[in-house]
């Protein structure tokens, strides 16, 4: 995944980008607000959805010191990274193969004109394809 923050010109003359900002975008687009994204459990698809383009965004847009797995998932009261990591692979991956028949690509989109960006500019860089491993991947790292 790209590490780095995506912030659009018209962000820069307003408010700075914050997760309650990203949220805001998301309740706009999908009609889910914050506190059902934080508080449903696992079944609801729809939410499901919108807190996953939160957690996506929020790690893409969001300055660095500012959009670590952790502390996002304990924005949306997640109980640990993963959910986070996994909603990060499986929204790149679509934004990256514009799989354009989803439900979710489209919410993705509806965010992306509220916030004044498009999904071309979340699209991952020919040059670091690839690089983020797979969930499993021993991503240990070796010194001799």
């Amino acid at each position: 995944m790209n590490d780095t923050p995506l912030v659009p010109r018209a962000l820069h003359e307003g408010e700075p980008m914050t997760m309650f900002r990203v949220s805001g975008a998301v309740t706009a687009a999908t009609g889910i607000g914050y506190y059902t994204m934080r508080n449903t459990p696992r079944g609801s698809m729809s939410v499901s959805d919108a807190r996953q383009i939160v957690m996506f965004l929020c790690y893409r847009l969001l300055p660095a010191k500012e959009r670590s797995y952790p502390r996002i998932a304990r924005f949306l009261k997640r109980s640990d990274h993963t959910s986070v990591l996994h909603a990060c692979r499986k929204l790149q991956g679509i934004v990256d193969g514009g799989r354009r028949e989803t439900a979710l690509y489209d919410d993705l989109e509806t965010t992306c004109r509220i916030l004044g960006l498009t999904l071309k500019q979340l699209r991952t860089p020919k040059e670091n394809a690839g690089l983020v491993p797979e969930i499993g991947a021993d991503t240990s790292v070796t010194t001799n």
